[in-house]
């Protein structure tokens, strides 16, 4: 790896010079003199950590636009299920590398992932030097032809893929509890925990699924899984929508990660809000996701982060539901806790980092960096992305 330094950065408030060496940031100082490999001028850049996507289906790139203005149902059942019967691994392999170029523009190295072929999307991972977690989604219901046999065939080829890439971690992922046989859901929690995998489900998305679930097991969708024993510190929960008082209760104490995909729920018009702020009051992991792209429409982290935060002022009657840091917050450092990846600008730490360019009109104004990120900019403002103290993007 070349030793990188970086001069003259606006961090923490404070113009300052960090040296990057063996992917871990070796130095933060006002002045570094050592030499390096590659000197990047910091001069009206700053620097702060890196996106994390924690739910996406990357291949659907393939999809944009594809069903538009659609109910979620009608949308899955009439556009997405039948093109999804006429997927590939070479198709796959196109639609990820479509996919993993637009996180890179938007600043976000890392993503959790859940479609089709995964190992494909594993080969390309390590290609563009990212990382991520890549469930290996199934289904017992449409399209068939995506079941749990297939779904193990994809996980050992994926295991063989990643054997010696650290920075891709494995997901079992049922779609949703109205896909998925409650004896299914089962096997894949235990599965997960013979494998020290992680756990990736669709819940508590729209009404459709709360009444499915009440009506065939008596208990909403999070007391379902509760029950089951499948909530925990290695469960990943996408959409949580819909959510009663004892809901959020059991997801804060069994301190799984939830993701908000307020795009994509608005979108699709899922009649309701994530609770942002009665979760983060109980003590929930929280992180944001801007869901695939077919449903979005695109992968921009800091547009998530726009929508997400103005979602909860606007719904909830408040301007201060949410503030800028949180959001921020379960894009960057909640998510990377809950992986073990450190996303802190700290010495010894791994060199995970974007740089921003504060001449953008954008950042004229107010001096709260991250409020101009959340409120203001968008992905044209990422100048540098290193992850694993290598640049892995960089605008001109």
């Amino acid at each position: 790896m070349k030793k990188i330094k970086i001069k003259s950065v606006l961090f923490a408030g404070k113009e300052r010079d960090i040296l990057i060496a063996d992917g871990k940031i070796l130095k933060i100082s006002k002045k570094i003199k050592e030499k390096s490999d590659c000197e990047i001028e910091g001069k009206n850049l700053a620097a702060l950590p890196v996106f994390f996507n924690m739910h996406t289906h990357l291949a659907m790139t393939l999809f944009r636009g594809v069903g538009d203005d659609s109910p979620l149902k009608k949308w899955l059942t009439t556009k997405i299920w039948p093109k999804e019967l006429l997927l590939t691994p070479k198709k796959i392999r196109k639609g990820t590398e479509i996919g993993l170029k637009e996180l890179k523009k938007s600043g976000c190295p890392f993503f959790c992932d859940m479609y089709w072929w995964p190992q494909e999307t594993a080969k390309l991972v390590i290609k563009h030097k990212m990382g991520g977690v890549l469930g290996v989604p199934f289904v017992d219901k449409v399209p068939l032809i995506f079941s749990k046999k297939f779904a193990l065939k994809n996980f050992f080829e994926l295991k063989k893929v990643v054997k010696n890439y650290p920075l891709i971690k494995i997901a079992i992922a049922p779609h949703a509890i109205y896909t998925v046989s409650k004896n299914n859901l089962v096997w894949a929690k235990d599965f997960a925990k013979k494998n020290n995998l992680y756990y990736h489900i669709h819940l508590a998305e729209t009404k459709e699924e709360i009444k499915f679930s009440k009506e065939k097991y008596g208990l909403t969708p999070v007391k379902f899984l509760d029950k089951l024993k499948i909530l925990d510190e290695k469960t990943i929960l996408a959409h949580c929508v819909h959510l009663e008082e004892e809901d959020i209760e059991i997801l804060a104490k069994r301190k799984s990660l939830l993701v908000y995909c307020p795009a994509s729920n608005m979108k699709l018009g899922v009649c309701d809000v994530f609770p942002f702020r009665k979760l983060k009051e109980k003590g929930a992991l929280i992180a944001l996701g801007t869901d695939g792209v077919a449903s979005n429409n695109n992968l921009d982290m800091l547009e998530e982060m726009k929508i997400g935060a103005l979602l909860q002022k606007h719904h909830f009657c408040r301007t201060e539901e949410i503030k800028a840091k949180e959001i921020f917050e379960s894009a960057t450092k909640t998510p990377a806790s809950f992986l073990e990846i450190k996303n802190e600008i700290k010495e010894g730490d791994l060199a995970n980092l974007i740089l921003v360019d504060l001449t953008l009109e954008e950042f004229f104004g107010g001096k709260d960096i991250v409020s101009h990120l959340v409120y203001a900019a968008n992905y044209h403002c990422i100048r540098y992305l290193i992850f694993n103290g290598e640049i892995i993007y960089q605008r001109n």
